[in-house]
């Protein structure tokens, strides 16, 4: 029983954390096809250039994010305790 029960919850954290990280790592993948493209048509071949707005903008969608994550971990914490306690 104790193992279902850990079975459960894991696969729904799991699920829980794809689905909070796939956008941010989606926007990155964009930007930096974006930004690749840019560098092929310009043809100014900087790192720099590559990594930081892909470093900027997922950092301003993870700050932005925090709220609606730490909601949803709470909304979960709080299903695994009640269902803790009915075991």
């Amino acid at each position: 029983m104790l193992t279902d029960f850990v079975f459960f919850w894991f696969q729904k954290v799991l699920v829980m954390v794809l689905l909070w990280v796939m956008p941010v790592l989606l926007v990155a993948v964009v930007i930096g096809l974006l930004i690749s493209l840019f560098q092929v048509v310009t043809q100014i071949h900087d790192a720099a250039l590559n990594f930081v707005p892909k470093f900027l903008i997922a950092m301003l969608m993870v700050v932005l994010g925090t709220p609606i994550v730490f909601k949803a971990l709470a909304k979960l914490l709080a299903e695994i305790i009640a269902t803790w306690n009915t075991l």
